[in-house]
């Protein structure tokens, strides 16, 4: 089953209103990802479209509420420290990977 077809037909479903909006697209692993990335829109090549892991992507979305929920000062200090020390680790982790 060829799965780039039916992305391309998503992509321009999306964007039917604005061409640049971003895309991300939701992928099992970076293999996928890269495959896509590399066979989709082959006669006219593609920006703004980004292929993540499902937990990347939720991080992406849930940063800018964690963040601002820090600016509030909703969350207790010992919560803040414990959650500021997983992004550290999640950091850390990532600049090793690249």
């Amino acid at each position: 089953m060829d799965l780039r077809p039916g992305l391309e037909d998503a992509v321009r479903t999306l964007r039917a209103g604005s061409p640049f909006l971003p895309v991300a697209v939701v992928v099992p692993n970076h293999l996928l990802g890269v495959w896509l990335s590399r066979s989709i829109f082959k006669d006219t090549g593609h920006m703004a479209i980004e292929f993540v892991l499902a937990h990347e992507l939720a991080w992406k979305v849930a940063a800018p509420s964690l963040l601002r929920t820090f600016d509030e000062g909703a969350l207790p200090e010992v919560r803040k420290r414990f959650i500021l020390a997983i992004l550290a680790r999640r950091l850390v982790w990532l600049q090793g990977i690249t």
